[in-house]
C-alpha cells in the first residue's frame, strides 16, 4: 500500500509540474507576441511622432495592453488567486440576464435557450466571476459549431446527504453535504474526442487554429469554479456534444438588493 502511495503522489507531482510547464510555456509565448507589437509602435512612434498612423498605432499598443490584462486574468482565475467579491445574488436571475445579452451577440443560425423549474436559487459567489464562468462556455459552444445549432442552459438543484449515497444529478462531482446548484451548458456541436477530455480544463489546452483561442477560456471556468467551493465536470457522449456542468454551494441568505 505504501508503494502504492507513493507512485501516486509521484504522479500528481510530475502532472501539477507538466501542467506548470505548460502555463508557463503558453504564457511566455503569449506575452513575447504581445511585447513584440508594443514594442514595434512604440519604436515607430519614438522615431517619428507625428507619423501620419499615429492614432493606429496606439490604438494598437492600447488594444494589446487590454489583451495581456485579459490574459492576466484569465490565469489568475485558473490559479485561483484572484480576488473575488462575494455577494449573495440568484443564479436564475443570472443565467437570464446572460442568456439575454449572450442572445444580442449570437449568430443568428445559433439558438441559446434557458431551462429552468427553479423560480429561484441562491448562491453566496463573486457575481462577475460565475457569469464569466458562463459566458466563457456559451462562447466555446458557439465556436465548435460554426454552422449553426442549439446551446442550452440548464439550472436545477440538488441536495446531499451526510452519510448517504450521492444523487443522481451529482454525476462524478466531489460534493460535500449540503445544498447545491447544477448549471449545464449543452451543445449539439461535434462533441470533444474521448483522447481530449482528460485535459480539456489544461491551460493553454486548445484544438482551434493558431490566433483562433488563446486555451484559457475553460481553465478560466475551472478556476473559478473550484475558487467558489464548487466542480464543475465534462461529458461528450457520443452524437450528442459537451455537456459542461457546474456545481456551487446553494445559501439560504436572501440576496443583498
Amino acid at each position: 500500500m505504501t508503494r502504492l502511495w507513493e507512485q501516486e503522489r509521484r504522479l500528481q507531482r510530475q502532472e501539477r509540474l507538466a501542467t506548470v510547464g505548460q502555463l508557463a510555456a503558453g504564457m511566455a509565448h503569449d506575452f513575447n507576441n504581445i511585447l513584440a507589437v508594443i514594442t514595434l509602435y512604440s519604436q515607430m512612434l519614438l522615431a517619428n511622432p507625428d507619423a501620419p498612423k499615429r492614432e493606429q498605432y496606439l490604438a494598437s499598443i492600447y488594444t494589446q495592453s487590454e489583451y495581456a490584462a485579459r490574459l492576466i486574468a484569465q490565469i489568475l482565475d485558473f490559479s485561483r488567486r484572484a480576488v473575488i467579491e462575494r455577494t449573495h445574488f440568484d443564479l436564475v436571475h443570472l443565467a437570464a440576464e446572460t442568456v439575454e445579452l449572450l442572445q444580442r451577440t449570437l449568430p443568428e443560425n445559433i439558438m441559446l435557450i434557458l431551462e429552468t423549474q427553479l423560480r429561484e436559487v441562491h448562491v453566496h459567489a463573486d457575481r462577475g466571476r460565475i457569469q464569466q464562468a458562463m459566458m466563457n462556455l456559451v462562447v466555446n459552444a458557439r465556436d465548435e459549431m460554426p454552422e449553426g445549432g442549439r446551446i442550452w442552459i440548464r439550472l436545477d438543484a440538488l441536495e446531499v446527504e451526510e452519510g448517504a449515497p450521492l444523487p443522481r444529478k451529482a454525476g462524478r462531482a466531489n460534493l460535500s453535504p449540503g445544498k447545491w446548484a447544477r448549471l449545464r451548458v449543452e451543445d449539439t456541436g461535434p462533441g470533444i474526442p474521448p483522447e481530449h477530455l482528460s485535459q480539456i480544463f489544461n491551460p493553454f489546452f486548445t484544438t482551434k487554429p493558431p490566433g483562433q483561442g488563446t486555451g484559457l477560456g475553460l481553465a478560466q471556468v475551472y478556476g473559478i469554479v473550484k475558487q467558489h467551493g464548487g466542480d464543475v465536470q465534462v461529458d461528450s457522449p457520443p452524437g450528442r456534444g459537451a455537456i459542461f456542468t457546474l456545481y456551487l454551494p446553494v445559501t439560504e441568505t436572501v440576496p443583498e438588493t
